[in-house]
C-alpha cells in the first residue's frame, strides 16, 4: 500500500505542478502543506526536494487540540496541495482552510488505509 500511496503522491504532484506546455518554468518550488512533522519528512523524501513543504502543526504544538494561529493560517498562502492524513483536527479545519485557499487541492494520504482503525497513528505502521 505504501507503493500505491507513493505513486499517487508523485502523480498528484506531477499533475498539480505542471502547467501548459508553453508555460515558462517557474523558479520557485510549488508549495505543499502537511499536517504534522513526520508527514513532512515523508513528503520531502518522496518528492526529493522538488517542492517546498510546510507543516501546519509545528513540533511544539499538539494535533490533539490544534487551533491554528493567524501565522499558521498564513503559512497556507499560495499552497497548491494539502496532504491530509485523517487527523481529527483536519475534519474540523479542512473545510475552513479550503475556503481560505480555494485553489488548493486536498489529497488524502490515508485514502487506501482501512477506515476501521480508529488510531490516528495507523498511517505510520511500517506494515502498511
Amino acid at each position: 500500500m505504501i507503493r500505491t500511496g507513493a505513486a499517487l503522491l508523485l502523480a498528484a504532484l506531477t499533475g498539480a505542478c505542471a502547467g501548459p506546455p508553453d508555460t515558462p518554468v517557474a523558479t520557485a518550488r510549488p508549495l505543499v502543506v502537511v499536517s504534522i512533522p513526520p508527514q513532512a519528512w515523508l513528503v520531502e523524501r518522496i518528492t526529493g526536494g522538488s517542492v517546498e513543504v510546510r507543516t501546519l502543526v509545528s513540533v511544539d504544538r499538539s494535533p490533539e487540540d490544534f487551533q491554528p494561529l493567524p501565522q499558521e493560517l498564513a503559512a497556507l498562502d499560495g499552497a497548491e496541495i494539502f496532504f491530509s492524513i485523517g487527523l481529527p483536527f483536519e475534519r474540523t479545519w479542512l473545510p475552513r482552510l479550503t475556503r481560505l485557499q480555494p485553489d488548493m487541492q486536498v489529497i488524502p494520504m490515508h485514502r487506501d488505509i482501512p477506515a476501521g482503525d480508529s488510531d490516528p497513528h495507523y498511517w505510520t505502521d511500517p506494515r502498511l
